[in-house]
């Protein structure tokens, strides 16, 4: 399978499904995404398996939903971001 972007050779399996239409590989889909925050548009993005990706407000990688923390004034952010601002004495207010 190719991506509809690069037209890169991706396994199936890596495949990233953009609004319910274009199917992208991870790189061509955190540009899309990074796009996407510029013009403040929305856009879901899912993988092979349905799981639906958000990109981290932190820095700015695309990671599963499920692997996401919700910080109340940040929004979604990786584990990675999370432990550096902790590592630097900042204060996170995370959702459960």
């Amino acid at each position: 399978m190719k991506c509809e972007k690069c037209q890169k050779e991706i396994e199936s399996s890596d495949i990233f499904t953009i609004d319910g239409e274009q199917q992208v590989c991870y790189d061509c889909a955190q540009i899309l995404v990074i796009k996407s925050k510029q013009t403040n548009k929305e856009i879901e993005i899912v993988d092979a398996n349905y799981e639906e990706y958000l990109m981290c407000a932190w820095c700015d990688a695309l990671y599963p939903k499920s692997e996401l923390r919700r910080e109340v004034n940040l929004g979604y952010i990786c584990e990675w971001c999370v432990e550096g601002i902790h590592s630097h004495g900042e204060k996170l207010v995370i959702e459960y």
